[in-house]
């Protein structure tokens, strides 16, 4: 009994010291900024300057903030990669007990990430069939696979911008508002809201259940989506404006989509009071109040679709 007492004495000993020296050393971190910076690199698997380093106490973890970073492209990448603030929690009892820092809770506050430059659709392609990618394109996917999916295990996004190119070649930009992520292996759960940018419109709140099969070019799972009061015509590429003639329009939904291999097999919409405007010869106007459909792929054709309605109004 009395060596478990002094055990534990000598262990709340430990801890105390241990926190004394943190909360001394932690608004001394800028010091160490070489140090840290050698450490954020060697994770991440990107080259990271970074402009400043605080240390401070929140929620009685230890705590560090990374201020300006930006990621030095890979070569021959047209990428762009930063972040205005990496705010970090380190688990104080957790990196004591494995001897390495294990963190508690990462926010990343006003991400750019520019991938505009990459052929997304060349890239899924060069994996399954014979076409190849450039060399540039898929060593930028392997780096962003490896630290969105493999070196992050729970983080949040804050405030911050994806830019990337569409499946029709455009370049689109979405602002992210906030995104929770979390990676448990080839698993990966997100939930956040997201809207155009720069087009004052409603968000859009989206959650995700997939599987990555290698890269975020292969994933599986399910995909949920949510509006209210969503303009149409901002997510139309200019051909689909072109092609379907929508002047206008305005919808409230909840959509669940399913994926096998980046392909969608299934599809499920439920329509709150919603309206479409369109010009074929003349002027049409569609005005739903509710209804529920259903999208799914017909068993040995690929390419062939089942549509199914109920309860429209």
């Amino acid at each position: 009994m009395r060596t478990i007492l002094w055990l534990l004495v000598t262990i709340l000993v430990l801890l105390a010291c241990v926190v004394t020296s943190l909360r001394v050393m932690l608004p001394q971190l800028d010091r160490f900024q070489p140090e840290i910076q050698y450490w954020v690199n060697k994770n991440s698997g990107f080259e990271f300057q970074i402009e400043q380093v605080s240390g401070f106490w929140r929620n009685t973890h230890p705590s560090l903030s990374l201020i300006g970073m930006q990621a030095g492209a890979p070569e021959q990448s047209e990428m762009h990669l930063s972040a205005a603030q990496i705010d970090i929690e380190f688990d104080l009892i957790h990196s004591i007990l494995q001897m390495q820092p294990v963190v508690a809770d990462l926010s990343i506050h006003g991400l750019k990430l520019d991938i505009s430059s990459i052929d997304w659709l060349a890239v899924a392609r060069s994996n399954e069939e014979s076409q190849q990618a450039s060399p540039s394109d898929q060593n930028t996917v392997e780096r962003i696979n490896n630290l969105f999916l493999r070196q992050l295990d729970d983080f949040s996004v804050f405030d911050s911008r994806l830019v990337y190119q569409a499946v029709d070649g455009g370049i689109r930009e979405l602002d992210i508002s906030r995104l929770q992520w979390r990676n448990f292996g080839r698993r990966h759960l997100a939930e956040g809201i997201v809207s155009i940018a720069d087009a004052n419109l409603n968000s859009l709140s989206v959650s995700a259940n997939f599987v990555d099969n290698g890269s975020l070019t292969d994933i599986s799972g399910e995909f949920y989506v949510s509006a209210q009061n969503l303009r149409v015509t901002p997510w139309l590429t200019k051909y689909l404006k072109e092609e379907m003639g929508i002047e206008s329009g305005q919808v409230s939904f909840n959509s669940w989509v399913t994926l096998q291999n980046n392909r969608p097999t299934n599809a499920y919409v439920e329509l709150d009071p919603s309206e479409l405007s369109w010009v074929e010869e003349e002027k049409h106007d569609l005005i739903i109040e509710s209804g529920v459909f259903q999208l799914s792929l017909c068993l040995g054709m690929e390419s062939k679709w089942s549509l199914t309605s109920s309860e429209n109004r």
